[in-house]
């Protein structure tokens, strides 16, 4: 699987693109491209409504999004607009603007769309990578090792 990856703020030779192997691109070309866009970005000014219509309409016809991150890096209206309109292939969303989400939500009468407890990091899997980044990030520090995640 080709993996493509946009993050303003990663250069190409960051740990995560070395060792994961992912091809840095840029936004509208990660667009036009994938078929699954999968968001893990912090809600700020900056990515508030990230995927709003103007984006969803560069991305690739039938694709899906996937928004594991916060509920306002998406414009629900947008996505709704794009689903009902086939834009999308489907959406799958661990996150929503309003938690809980109302029952009159536009969104709920999507066929395309998979919606899950926002609980998308609390995978057995992902607790135990967790546990185990920690523990060699700790290691690093006690035997005074830069750590990836602490500065300075």
């Amino acid at each position: 699987m080709r993996v493509l990856g946009y993050d303003p703020y990663v250069a190409p030779y960051d740990y995560p693109i070395v060792e994961t192997g992912v091809e840095l691109v840029d936004l509208d070309a990660l667009l036009e491209s994938s078929d699954f866009v999968s968001l893990h970005v912090p809600l700020n000014p900056s990515t508030w409504h990230l995927f709003s219509w103007a984006t969803l309409e560069k991305m690739k016809p039938g694709a899906w999004l996937i928004n594991a991150a916060r509920g306002g890096v998406v414009d629900e209206a947008d996505l709704t607009r794009a689903l009902e309109g086939g834009l999308l292939g489907g959406a799958v969303l661990d996150v929503l603007e309003e938690e809980p989400v109302s029952k009159t939500s536009p969104l709920l009468r999507q066929d395309r769309l998979v919606s899950t407890p926002h609980v998308a990091g609390l995978t057995e899997e992902a607790q135990v990578n967790t546990s185990v980044l920690v523990v060699k990030e700790v290691i690093k520090v006690l035997q005074g090792q830069p750590s990836l995640r602490v500065s300075g």
